[in-house]
């Protein structure tokens, strides 16, 4: 058209477009949609619409969402399946503001009908977003469509409020939850460890600011107070390498709260003093724990800590000790797992300890895999591949 100089047609370039799409030509279709655009042109709904299907299509969901905010800019009302389309594709893709923008159009504009695959997206994306707001509405449709509340639709609120970093209001969801018997497993708050771990000094979201308010609202959200939301507080502490600290708050604060420890407690001072390489506290932690005269809590080491022990002996240039709490773990019924036992292994192997040879034997016994090694030429650990 422009080298016959036909005037310039909308019409046939909309025509031209859809062909291109029906042939799966998108990029050419959206260049000249580009063009069009440039140009000032407002295209149709269903044009839109098929272009938008073509970007989804194509997991171009950032170009799908910017062309959404282009047309409801220029007043284009765009098909409600559009907006479905891509709050499906950008949920996958925990993209926040395009969730929650398509969110609001599909359940308050639309008023659409809604399957729970759809709400179990959205929950996703306001928990790794930290949108405790769009978690509660994606809760409310649920409800509405006769779901029963579960741990999997209420963890992502929970997780919203931890990355939101509202301590309260986490307090208050986690008692909530545990009135239903959820939430009580060992691992329901890692991230919460994580998240607190990665707080600068002055953050308001801090282990001691988190404890201070446990502490205030222990009667008002008395099942948010347990051994496991402190165990949490204290890997805190751990993952951001303050172990001394965390060994300092563990007696202070499960005082304060009349809350007992468990073996978990131990173990994770036990792994801070192993990133650490503390074998002076991680002896006096262990030794307390056996010591049934001063052990108040009545904790008997398990398993998890005579690992420790063994790793953090490992640690040092003299590591007989190592062999002393692997004698130890077997004496009291614990069978040592491959980690520790490769480790053993390789420490000899590094130092020419002839003993390795007696540990790998006894590892076969057990049926453990030798896949590892330590090759005194170049310094290197090396891992004999296996199949799958």
């Amino acid at each position: 058209m422009e080298t016959t100089n036909e005037p310039f047609n909308q019409e046939i370039h909309e025509i031209l477009i859809i062909s291109l799409l029906e042939a799966n030509e998108n990029e050419h279709a959206y260049n000249i949609f580009k063009d069009l655009q440039g140009k000032g042109c407002l295209l149709n709904s269903e044009t839109i619409h098929k272009i938008l299907l073509s970007l989804i299509s194509d997991n171009e969901v950032d170009l799908a969402f910017k062309l959404v905010l282009d047309s409801e800019k220029k007043n284009i009302l765009l098909k409600p399946q559009s907006y479905l389309y891509l709050l499906r594709k950008a949920g996958r893709k925990y993209m926040g503001d395009a969730v929650s923008f398509t969110w609001k159009k599909c359940v308050d504009i639309y008023q659409m009908n809604l399957f729970e695959g759809d709400c179990l997206l959205v929950l996703k994306t306001a928990a790794r977003c930290g949108n405790p707001s769009l978690a509660a509405d994606a809760l409310r449709v649920l409800d509405q469509l006769g779901f029963t509340m579960r741990d999997f639709y209420l963890d992502p609120l929970l997780e919203a409020f931890i990355r939101s970093k509202d301590i309260e209001r986490t307090l208050e969801t986690l008692h909530l939850m545990r009135l239903s018997g959820m939430a009580k497993e060992k691992y329901s708050l890692d991230l919460l460890s994580i998240v607190l771990s990665e707080s600068s000094t002055g953050s308001k979201f801090t282990a001691e600011a988190f404890f201070e308010m446990m502490h205030k609202t222990r009667d008002i959200y008395p099942l948010a107070v347990d051994t496991i939301v402190l165990n949490s507080l204290i890997k805190s502490y751990i993952l951001s390498k303050e172990t001394r600290i965390a060994i300092e708050k563990t007696d202070i604060w499960f005082s304060l709260l009349g809350v007992k420890k468990n073996s978990d407690t131990y173990s994770i001072l036990l792994n801070g003093c192993l990133l650490q390489k503390n074998t002076f506290a991680a002896k006096q932690i262990f030794d307390y724990m056996v010591n049934g005269s001063d052990n108040v809590d009545k904790i008997k080491p398990n398993k998890e800590a005579y690992e420790f022990m063994i790793l953090i002996s490992l640690t040092q240039s003299k590591y007989e000790n190592a062999f002393v709490y692997l004698e130890a773990m077997k004496a009291n019924g614990f069978i040592p797992s491959k980690h520790v036992y490769s480790s053993i292994v390789k420490k000899c192997e590094k130092h020419g300890d002839s003993r390795y040879a007696a540990v790998i034997e006894e590892m076969k016994l057990f049926g453990y895999p030798i896949t590892f090694g330590f090759n005194r030429y170049s310094g290197k650990d090396y891992q004999i591949p296996t199949e799958n």
